[in-house]
Order: C-alpha cells, then sequence, then structure tokens
C-alpha cells in the first residue's frame, strides 16, 4: 500500500532547512542561498545531474550539525578555521539515510580548504569534489549583504575569492564563479524579494519523490536532528512515533495511515529546529519559561508544515496544539475523519512518552499518578477519553514498546555525544 503512496523528499529537506534558519535573523534563508550558489555554480561547470542534486540537497542541509545561534554566526565569520564539529555532527545523522550517503560526504568536508590540492585526500580517501564546491558557495553566501545595493557588492566579493584561489577555493571552480559573476541575473536573485519562490523554481531538478516506507526511515533520522539538541529530550519523538503507532494498530487503522503516523510521531516537534540550543538545555524550567518554548516551537511547527500539504497529520496536531496552546478546547469526536483521529493519537503519545521519560527533577511515575494526569487532561478536554482508556488498557505493552524504541535512540545518542566530545578536543 505505501508504494501508492509518494512523498517529496525535496519538500521536506527545504522544511529542514527552513526551520533551522528561522533560529535567527543572521542565517535567514541560508541553506537556500548556498544551495541555489552551488547549483549555479554546478550548472557552469558541466556538473552530472546527478551529482547537481546531491550537491542541492547537501546545500540544504550543510548546517544541521550547527545547534546555537553562537555556532552559527561564527560559521558567517569568512575564515572561520573552528568549523569542524558541526561537519561531523551533519556527516554522523545523515549518514544513516543510505540515499544520501554522497550528501553525508559532501557536508562531512564542506569546510575544507583546497590548499593547493593537499586537501584532496583524508585518511588516503579522496575528499568528494562537490565539498570543495559547497565550500566556495558556503562562504560567497555568507558575504552577502542583504541590506545592501547587491551591485556595490559584487566588486568587493569577487576579488576575495579571487585571492583565495588555490589557497581556501579550488582554482578552476574559482573561474566557475568568475564566469557566473558576470550574470548579473544571478546576483539579483539572490537579493529578490521573491527569493524562494525563484529558488524553488531553479532547483526544481533536485525534487525527487520516494515512496512511504523509506521516508520513515528519513523521519526517524530527522527526530534525531530534533530531538538531540535538548539532552532531557533526546529520545523523545522515537518514543512518541512508538506509542503512536501502537495505537493506531489497536484502533485497526490502515498499514499506510498506521505510517504516517508514525511519521507525524517523528516529526510533531519539528519546529524545535528553529529554537537554539541555548534555550532548550534547561532540565527544571519554571512552568512559565516551558509553556513559553511549548507556544514557540508548536508556532514554527505549524508554520513550517503548513507549506507541506501532505504532512496532514503533523499539520493537524499542530493546529490542534495552537488551540489548546490558545485556553480552547479541541472538539475530540471518534466520529470526525481520519486526520482528527490521527491527531487525538499524536496528543496522547506525546503527554504518554513526557509523563514516563526520565527528568533528574522529578521521582519515577507510578500508575495511579499516570492515571490521575490522563484523567485532569480528559477533564479539561486536552484527550479523548475512549483513546486514554484504549492506552491504559493495553499500558504494558505500549511501554516495553516504547522502552525499547528509546533505548534503541539513547544508544545513537551517545555515540552522538561521543563525537561531539571527541571533535570539542
Amino acid at each position: 500500500m505505501s508504494s501508492a503512496f509518494q512523498i517529496s523528499e525535496y519538500e521536506i529537506v527545504c522544511a529542514i532547512a527552513d526551520a533551522i534558519d528561522l533560529m535567527s535573523p543572521i542565517v535567514s534563508n541560508h541553506h537556500k542561498r548556498v544551495a541555489f550558489i552551488a547549483s549555479a555554480l554546478a550548472q557552469i561547470g558541466d556538473i552530472p545531474a546527478k551529482q547537481q542534486q546531491e550537491l542541492i540537497i547537501a546545500g540544504l542541509l550543510h548546517d544541521i550539525g550547527a545547534y546555537s545561534v553562537q555556532h552559527r554566526a561564527e560559521l558567517h565569520e569568512f575564515d572561520n578555521k573552528d568549523t569542524s564539529l558541526h561537519c561531523e555532527l551533519g556527516y554522523h545523522f545523515l549518514k544513516e539515510y543510505p540515499p544520501f550517503e554522497n550528501v553525508a560526504e559532501i557536508v562531512r568536508f564542506h569546510h575544507r580548504r583546497w590548499k593547493n590540492g593537499s586537501d584532496q585526500k583524508i585518511d588516503g580517501k579522496n575528499v568528494n569534489e562537490l565539498a570543495h564546491l559547497l565550500h566556495l558557495a558556503d562562504r560567497i553566501a555568507i558575504m552577502i549583504n542583504q541590506y545592501e545595493d547587491i551591485d556595490l557588492q559584487i566588486p568587493r566579493i569577487l576579488n576575495i575569492i579571487q585571492n583565495e584561489a588555490g589557497l581556501m577555493f579550488k582554482p578552476e571552480h574559482v573561474d566557475w564563479f568568475k564566469n557566473l559573476a558576470i550574470d548579473q541575473q544571478f546576483w539579483h536573485t539572490l537579493n529578490d524579494e521573491n527569493f524562494e519562490t525563484v529558488v524553488n523554481n531553479h532547483i526544481s531538478h533536485a525534487k525527487e519523490e520516494i515512496e512511504l516506507d523509506q521516508f520513515i526511515q528519513f523521519s526517524r533520522i530527522i527526530s534525531h536532528m530534533i530531538d538531540f539538541k535538548n539532552h532531557y529530550a533526546a529520545t523523545h519523538s522515537v518514543g512518541v512515533a512508538q506509542v503512536a503507532t501502537d495505537l493506531a494498530h489497536l484502533l485497526n487503522l490502515s498499514e499506510q495511515e498506521s505510517k504516517l503516523i508514525a511519521i507525524a510521531g517523528y516529526l510533531h516537534d519539528l519546529g524545535t529546529l528553529a529554537v537554539p540550543a541555548e534555550d532548550l538545555k534547561h532540565s527544571g524550567e519554571t512552568h512559565l519559561r516551558e509553556d513559553k518554548l511549548n507556544r514557540r516551537y508548536t508556532f514554527y511547527t505549524k508554520q513550517i508544515v503548513d507549506r507541506i500539504d501532505w504532512l496532514h497529520n503533523v499539520k493537524a496536531y499542530a493546529d490542534m496544539r495552537h488551540s489548546i496552546d490558545n485556553d480552547k478546547q479541541f472538539p475530540y469526536n471518534l466520529g470526525g475523519d481520519d486526520h482528527s483521529i490521527a491527531s487525538r493519537i499524536l496528543a496522547l503519545a506525546d503527554v504518554y512518552s513526557a509523563f514516563k521519560e526520565y527528568r533528574p527533577e522529578r521521582d519515577e511515575v507510578s500508575h495511579d499518578d499516570l492515571s490521575k494526569y490522563l484523567s485532569g487532561m480528559i477533564f479539561s478536554g486536552q484527550l479523548d477519553p475512549r483513546l486514554v482508556e484504549l492506552l491504559m488498557a493495553n499500558i504494558d505493552s505500549i511501554e516495553q514498546h516504547r522502552k525499547s524504541a528509546e533505548d534503541s535512540a539513547m544508544s545513537y545518542y551517545k555515540e552522538y555525544l561521543k563525537i561531539a566530545q571527541q571533535e570539542k578536543n
């Protein structure tokens, strides 16, 4: 059944890029600018279409390993040499998705200096040439001031890039840029008010549809990007997806609908990517701070998924959370359409998983405490009583599955922490 449901890989990659770039005005549209510049350079250099597609995806995701505003700001220094951490972390995520094997390699080495060709190999292995090309596109992008006349900036940018030929950048790539720099339309597109629309049309050849089962794998990787920003929620989305899937199966929903609900579970906190890590690394927030954060990334999640029609389950849930945030009761009735059933499943899976996860500031939650808490949310109109009854009747198997899924995610998180520590040392 999944083979009949096609998903736009490009749309979700753009959504991730948009989320990351919402983190600060400093980096607004940075990933799409880099992807656009890299694509234009690749066309000048007659790079094969498949490699252009990989380069564009790498451009849209190249800084996914940089979680803080401070780190992102530092990467906007032209000759910042302390760049390996976010490259390795980005590679750590992307290499887990087989179709992005080459994309991961490009991201891993996208800050390698050319050094007269001496950095063409790492540990005896050739660095993907597209990594060097992406480095050039990235450095061009960070030199553009969106608030100044672009025509006045071109000589300065061109001069800096030419001076780094053979040192920071591959000379052949610099020649491509010199040819590209003659094109006034290229420069004005970068400062166009309708930049996003123009860029989406320009790089449309990167759009590829994938099947549902393949996207479940990708969405799980995205969930790690989301959750690893905060140690205390490092396995949360995986737990939500597992509990939501179990509830969908218990309701005898179709296999396709169950898979879409799993994807929604993995992506339900997508807006967290737009929240700097500095704002999330608190284990014992006050209720006021926690409430403000919830409203913030709920708003971002809704803003991001509103652009993607097929993410209807995430959208329905974001709408529901937005409604609750504004002190409105969500209209639950199992006679509603499948999308509202999915959103109600996600609501319960989210609450249950958060309640069962470890928090240093609270004791382990008892069965009675859980029951009372869920009953209170039923009373306030935030949870469906029939779904809560279903959960409690099957709680042993659901909890076993949730814990197993989160234990697996925790093992992956520990690998992530190990890489992060090694790079810092």
